[in-house]
């Protein structure tokens, strides 16, 4: 399962061409499984008599190890080049690029605000630590002015300011889910992870998801799903 994990963006300019850009689920977890960092693909409408195909030399061209899940496309000031935000697992790198009709360019840096690391699944039992903090959506405001990062067992939001005309990603601001509800006990915790965010169309208001889940197979209470709604009319601590 993931979040967000695919993302095809029609290339500005180009009649056929699509990229496709991949991530791992949960930063490659379970800790057995390959390390898969951000990675894209070319797709030709024009190939495979109009049904269209992979640009060979282009299948999974590699652009950075190890990734997280959050990956989103967003408009350009311009209107018509698109970049494409990423984030790279166990550090605060944002991976930024600018997908125009001359392609897709080298990626630069951001490094800005909270690692991105850890998440303790449920269980107390087996002591389960993995990269759960890896999933979570990455969502942008309408207006392209911020970003917003679902953090699975965090139990938080992060919001960041950012520039659609450079690209730059600025002024973290950690925005805490009320963790309340949460059960723990010496036999399992009930987590409610957040999972999913959204911005409202005026670019005024942060909307977060959390869905009820049950630490372990021992029985325990069933934690419900909340949709919990923020004002960001200042953007502010």
């Amino acid at each position: 399962a993931s979040s967000a994990q695919t993302l095809a963006v029609k290339q500005p300019g180009a009649n056929t061409l699509y990229y496709i850009f991949c991530t791992p689920p949960e930063a490659g977890a379970p800790p057995s499984a390959p390390h898969d960092g951000f990675s894209y693909s070319i797709v030709d409408m024009s190939l495979n008599g109009g049904l269209g195909d992979v640009v060979a030399a282009s299948k999974n061209t590699s652009v950075y190890q190890i990734a997280t899940e959050k990956v989103i496309g967003v408009r350009h000031d311009n209107g018509t080049d698109v970049w494409i935000i990423s984030h790279e697992w166990q550090t605060n790198n944002f991976y930024v690029q600018l997908l125009s009709s001359t392609g897709l360019s080298a990626p630069v840096i951001s490094s800005v605000g909270s690692v991105i690391t850890g998440g303790v699944m449920y269980d107390l039992i087996t002591g389960d630590t993995n990269k759960h903090n890896s999933a979570g959506q990455m969502k942008a405001s309408p207006d392209g002015s911020m970003l917003a990062l679902a953090m699975k067992y965090f139990h938080e939001v992060l919001l960041y300011q950012f520039d659609n005309t450079t690209g730059s990603i600025t002024n973290e601001i950690r925005v805490m889910i009320d963790t309340s509800h949460i059960v723990v006990s010496a036999i399992y915790t009930a987590h409610s992870p957040v999972m999913g965010v959204e911005f409202s169309l005026n670019s005024k208001k942060l909307y977060a998801s959390t869905y009820g889940a049950l630490a372990s197979a021992v029985p325990a209470p069933k934690i419900s799903s909340k949709l919990i709604q923020f004002d960001l009319c200042t953007y502010d601590s």
